[in-house]
């Protein structure tokens, strides 16, 4: 990992944000392993009796939970090996956080890198988890999030498989789900659907702010997809119901920017990528300058199928028994 630069930058970024996202950033660093580096963050996970040992259960506790929780994945899935389970598992902990800290991390040492990484393994142990799970789907924040770091590799898989929408009327995020894959696509007949049915609803700045860079997008208006991605952070800055983390960094804008980017850099011409937080400016030009968001990072003392799954996106075949590449 990059070294942390001199705490008075620390003090100063920090100093950045919101008094209410400074104290869930606190809260991450003394209490859910944020003073830890992303490779013994992932190690202790990985190994997930260790990281419940780390959290004062007794041996008896962890050696009951383990077991319980194996029994459930087992229970689900009858047909999988043991390997499997317990691989299940373990990466079912690598998530757990990752996002958090990734983010508190990036704040508190006051290092892009601490959160590009952070967000990229994240977004590759998700496409993992749904390898093993036999399945794929498409998920609005999912897929902003590998957007938001530029990990372009793993968000082509990602984008594979249905929308991942809830039963009965589509919510909004729903909508953004549907409308972001399309986006993908190129399929801007789809997104002008989905916009149509957005209309249709009662929504809050920042969701009219998704809406009007949706529509940018289908039209080809850079314009409007800069207006679109400034009223939506806007709109989620003056949320006074939000996501603590949402007081730091607005990652939706990011990864809403660069799919817009990957879709034509000319798309995103007008946007002003070095405003203040919560867009990252410093982040953003990290992501930039870095297109292999995981160049440097070595798992292999931790797992070495684990490393070529995350780094390499090479899983071992018997990680995916139900589900193809």
């Amino acid at each position: 990992m990059a070294k942390a630069r001199n705490s008075s930058v620390g003090r100063s970024l920090l100093s950045q944000v919101p008094k209410r996202g400074q104290e869930a950033i606190a809260r991450i660093m003394a209490e859910r392993d944020g003073k830890l580096s992303l490779e013994q963050f992932l190690a202790r996970r990985w190994h997930f009796e260790d990281y419940l040992r780390s959290q004062g259960m007794s041996e008896q506790n962890v050696a009951q939970e383990a077991a319980e929780s194996f029994a459930v994945v087992a229970e689900e899935h009858p047909d999988w090996s043991k390997d499997r389970v317990r691989t299940a598992l373990a990466l079912s902990y690598l998530t757990m956080d990752l996002k958090e800290v990734a983010i508190a991390r990036r704040f508190t040492l006051a290092d892009p890198t601490e959160l590009g990484r952070g967000l990229s393994v994240l977004s590759r142990l998700r496409w993992l988890e749904n390898l093993i799970g036999g399945h794929t789907h498409v998920d609005f924040q999912v897929l902003v999030d590998a957007f938001a770091v530029r990990d372009l590799a793993v968000a082509q898989y990602l984008t594979q498989g249905e929308p991942a929408i809830s039963q009965g009327p589509p919510e909004f995020l729903d909508l953004c789900t549907v409308a972001v894959a399309a986006v993908y696509r190129k399929d801007f007949a789809e997104v002008q659907s989905v916009l149509r049915k957005m209309a249709k609803q009662k929504l809050r700045p920042w969701q009219q702010g998704i809406q009007q860079y949706l529509t940018g997008v289908a039209d080809h208006q850079p314009k409007q997809v800069a207006d679109g991605l400034a009223l939506l952070l806007d709109g989620m800055r003056k949320m006074r119901q939000k996501d603590e983390f949402e007081e730091a960094i607005n990652l939706p804008a990011q990864g809403l920017y660069r799919l817009a980017e990957w879709i034509g850099p000319d798309l995103v011409a007008e946007f002003d990528v070095n405003q203040p937080f919560p867009w990252d400016a410093e982040f953003h030009a990290w992501c930039q300058s870095h297109p292999e968001p995981l160049a440097g990072v070595d798992l292999t003392g931790i797992e070495l199928a684990l490393h070529q799954a995350v780094v390499h996106l090479q899983p071992p075949a018997e990680w995916v028994l139900t589900a193809s590449r």
